[in-house]
Protein backbone atom coordinates (compact mmCIF):
# COMPACT_ATOMS: atom_id res chain seq x y z
CA UNK A 1 0.00 0.00 0.00
CA UNK A 2 2.69 1.90 0.80
CA UNK A 3 4.13 1.73 -3.14
CA UNK A 4 0.57 2.92 -4.27
CA UNK A 5 0.87 5.98 -2.36
CA UNK A 6 -1.15 5.44 0.82
CA UNK A 7 -0.48 6.78 4.05
CA UNK A 8 -0.74 3.99 7.13
CA UNK A 9 -2.18 5.27 10.24
CA UNK A 10 -3.26 3.48 13.48
CA UNK A 11 -5.32 4.66 15.87
CA UNK A 12 -5.67 3.39 19.12
CA UNK A 13 -7.99 4.24 22.91
CA UNK A 14 -6.75 5.16 25.89
CA UNK A 15 -8.32 6.05 29.35
CA UNK A 16 -6.20 7.09 32.16
CA UNK A 17 -7.65 7.84 35.69
CA UNK A 18 -6.65 10.92 37.38
CA UNK A 19 -5.25 9.90 41.22
CA UNK A 20 -7.24 12.10 43.98
CA UNK A 21 -4.66 14.66 45.70
CA UNK A 22 -4.42 13.69 49.41
CA UNK A 23 -4.58 16.75 52.17
CA UNK A 24 -3.44 16.44 55.24
CA UNK A 25 -6.55 18.50 58.10
CA UNK A 26 -7.08 18.89 61.84
CA UNK A 27 -9.24 17.21 63.63
CA UNK A 28 -10.27 17.60 68.10
CA UNK A 29 -8.51 15.38 70.57
CA UNK A 30 -10.22 12.17 71.02
CA UNK A 31 -12.26 12.65 68.09
CA UNK A 32 -12.97 10.27 65.02
CA UNK A 33 -12.14 12.21 62.14
CA UNK A 34 -14.27 11.39 58.80
CA UNK A 35 -12.62 12.83 56.10
CA UNK A 36 -15.10 13.52 53.11
CA UNK A 37 -13.92 10.73 50.90
CA UNK A 38 -15.40 10.30 46.92
CA UNK A 39 -15.56 6.33 45.65
CA UNK A 40 -15.26 8.31 42.14
CA UNK A 41 -12.15 9.56 40.19
CA UNK A 42 -11.93 11.46 37.11
CA UNK A 43 -10.83 9.98 33.86
CA UNK A 44 -9.42 11.20 30.71
CA UNK A 45 -10.16 9.54 27.48
CA UNK A 46 -7.43 9.78 25.08
CA UNK A 47 -7.67 9.08 21.06
CA UNK A 48 -4.43 9.15 19.39
CA UNK A 49 -2.93 8.42 15.75
CA UNK A 50 0.71 8.15 14.28
CA UNK A 51 1.16 7.97 11.44
CA UNK A 52 4.66 5.27 9.36
CA UNK A 53 6.47 8.57 8.92
CA UNK A 54 6.35 9.59 12.35
CA UNK A 55 3.60 12.29 12.55
CA UNK A 56 1.39 12.03 16.19
CA UNK A 57 -2.03 13.96 17.02
CA UNK A 58 -3.57 13.08 20.40
CA UNK A 59 -7.07 14.71 21.35
CA UNK A 60 -8.84 14.35 24.65
CA UNK A 61 -12.19 12.40 24.30
CA UNK A 62 -15.62 12.67 26.19
CA UNK A 63 -16.25 9.91 28.39
CA UNK A 64 -18.28 7.37 25.72
CA UNK A 65 -16.38 6.41 22.88
CA UNK A 66 -18.26 5.64 20.08
CA UNK A 67 -18.55 6.23 16.34
CA UNK A 68 -19.39 9.76 16.22
CA UNK A 69 -16.37 10.55 17.94
CA UNK A 70 -14.07 8.54 16.05
CA UNK A 71 -15.56 10.48 12.68
CA UNK A 72 -14.85 13.88 14.16
CA UNK A 73 -11.45 12.17 15.36
CA UNK A 74 -10.38 11.30 11.84
CA UNK A 75 -12.14 14.69 10.53
CA UNK A 76 -9.52 16.68 12.75
CA UNK A 77 -6.90 15.15 11.89
CA UNK A 78 -7.43 15.11 8.42
CA UNK A 79 -7.67 18.88 9.03
CA UNK A 80 -4.22 19.49 10.67
CA UNK A 81 -2.08 17.10 8.47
Amino acid sequence: MKAEGYRIVAIDQHMQTVATEQKRGWFPVNSRPRPAVSGVRKRMNMLGAVTDDGDRFVALTPNQFNAEVAKHFIERYNKIR
